[in-house]
């Protein structure tokens, strides 16, 4: 089991152990980890083996996302920026560096990376899988229905479609992709489980646009039955859980999670308002945390910076000034109802009306965005 230690004051003086015998630190020890490490050590004996380089790095990005630790991918991006000079990468290798740098957000490098390679005519899903990603954190919605549509040849019909699905539920068709995608998901109960799971939370994502809280409670209890430790879904379920304020079921559903910064924001959030004893120790984490992250520059966690500001320590000022850095970079329903509830809060009419109506013309379909244009309206 890791041990998550965060500095009190960033600027505080190291810990020297008493003896030689304290434990400061426990690694965690794990089947891919000795995988790493066999893998490593055969690297050092030959460094041009690209098939080796490139299973290392899987494994650090698969244990990244599945940890929600940025360590890891830290790890994999210094293992493979050496490499970065050789003009004549693998193509699997050059996609692993375009992953690195969208998970930082350094959303124009990666695009400029996977943009020469479907010009190359990848044949790699993934290339056009993330090019759609990042299309769709932006809110450039065309484009992500075109690399989409890329993937038919390429893809498993059941990504194919929840691909699609995710950019016409965003462009004034949500129901119509809501059932189209419940549709297709019955029908590939053979499919791989990772993309399964991908297809259910994208449900439970669409039912809460539409305000279908229950249906979409079902769909996230579906995707934990899958997969018990997925920390998007379990992020996107405590926030539906605060909307409806049923704050003691989210203390008790990440309880054991609070190394994982995304979910102890949620933790201090729900334990502040459940009289939670540890909720002081959680919002004294998440500040240290994100005065780290800034002084870091990092823009992986702008979003969560500005809820905390706003939901946990009710500084607008700062909220706001975090949402419109985040703003910048992406445009998602969540980062577009957290700028737009903090403009209206904070009485700027201008830049409400600005963001308001490029929402407008996105025929974004989301009940609690609604609510929020009808009080602009009467700003």
């Amino acid at each position: 089991m890791a041990i998550l230690f965060i500095a009190k004051y960033v600027d505080a003086k190291p810990y020297v152990p008493e003896s030689s015998d304290e434990i400061v630190y426990v690694f965690s020890s794990s089947k891919e980890m000795q995988s790493i490490n066999d893998l490593r050590n055969a690297l050092q004996v030959n460094s041009d083996d690209y098939q080796t380089l490139n299973k290392i790095i899987d494994l650090y990005l698969k244990l990244g996302r599945e940890k929600s630790d940025p360590k890891y991918f830290g790890y994999a991006e210094a293992l493979l920026s050496p490499y970065l000079i050789n003009s004549n990468l693998p193509e699997q290798t050059i996609i692993h560096w375009a992953d690195i740098l969208q998970h930082r957000h350094d959303f124009d490098q990666a695009l400029e990376i996977l943009n020469n390679l479907a010009e190359k005519k990848s044949d790699y899903a993934q290339v056009y899988l993330m090019r759609a990603i990042i299309h769709i954190s932006r809110g450039e919605y065309g484009l992500a229905l075109n690399n989409c549509k890329s993937l038919i040849t390429r893809a498993t019909h059941l990504v194919t479609i929840s691909c699609v699905a995710q950019v016409k539920s965003l462009t004034g068709e949500l129901q119509r992709s809501f059932e189209l995608l419940k549709r297709t998901l019955h029908l590939s109960k053979d499919s791989d489980l990772e993309e399964r799971v991908w297809a259910i939370t994208l449900l439970g994502d669409m039912a809460v646009r539409s305000g279908k809280y229950g249906v979409a409670e079902k769909y996230y209890q579906q995707g934990l039955k899958l997969k018990n430790h997925d920390y998007y879904i379990l992020t996107n379920y405590a926030d539906l859980l605060l909307k409806q304020h049923r704050n003691d079921l989210v203390v008790s559903l990440l309880s054991e999670y609070a190394f994982v910064d995304k979910l102890l924001l949620r933790l201090a959030q729900a334990g502040i308002k459940s009289g939670d004893s540890l909720s002081e120790k959680y919002v004294a984490q998440l500040e240290s945390g994100y005065r780290l992250n800034e002084l870091r520059g990092e823009k992986v966690h702008l979003r969560d910076q500005a809820i905390f500001y706003f939901k946990v320590k009710n500084n607008i000022e700062k909220a706001l000034s975090l949402a419109r850095r985040n703003w910048r970079v992406q445009k998602e329903p969540a980062d577009i109802k957290l700028l737009l509830n903090l403009l209206i809060k904070s009485g700027n009419k201008l830049e409400t009306n600005n963001v308001a109506e490029w929402v407008s013309g996105q025929f974004l379909e989301d009940v609690e965005l609604d609510s929020m244009l009808k009080q602009v309206v009467d700003l």
